[in-house]
């Protein structure tokens, strides 16, 4: 969890963000987020059970007010969600997740512009093409990647000005 945080905060500033927690568990990585300054967020889990728990720990902490707390599929969430563009999606689905490979395309389009998404999985799942990819860390056998969404079409022609101008000089 340390070093997933130390990617993300080394790309987005937390305080005041508003995030997701896909395949929540016990909500140890929403919960990490609002200890750095998220003000929101909200935790998707299929297994009431479990759910449960990731609540009473949100309570526990005294956070309950920043937490959305929702029994489902994460999968299908990413795929009916329309809410607010998020700050920060962080999904550790299970390593034989079917759609894994369809998981940042899924969640990238729910992102601020500046927004990141972050991916646990296993080395049998390879995101090296993935034209969103911003980077990969390998922590034994769990692989995390970062994805950003595009850039809006004017920021993107600001930063190929600028590496063409780099290159010519």
């Amino acid at each position: 969890r340390e070093a997933l945080f130390g990617l993300i905060d080394a790309r987005i500033y937390l305080e005041g963000a508003e995030g997701l927690d896909l395949f929540a568990g016990t909500g140890a990585l929403g919960l990490e987020a609002i200890s750095r300054g998220a003000v929101l967020v909200t935790f998707v889990e299929q297994n009431r059970e479990v759910l449960d728990y990731a609540r009473q720990n949100a309570e526990k902490l005294g956070v309950e007010d920043k937490c959305i707390f929702i029994q489902g599929d994460a999968v299908e969430y990413l795929r009916s969600h329309s809410g607010p563009e998020l700050d920060l999606i962080m999904a550790d689905p299970p390593y034989k997740l079917e759609a894994m490979q369809e998981m940042p395309d899924l969640a990238i389009p729910h992102l601020q512009t500046d927004g990141v998404f972050t991916l646990e999985h296993s080395s049998h799942d390879w995101f090296d093409e993935h034209p969103h990819l911003m980077t990969s860390r390998s922590y034994g056998r769990t692989i995390v990647s970062l994805f950003r969404p595009p850039l809006p079409p004017e920021e993107a022609e600001s930063e190929e000005e600028e590496a063409s101008t780099t290159t010519n000089s």
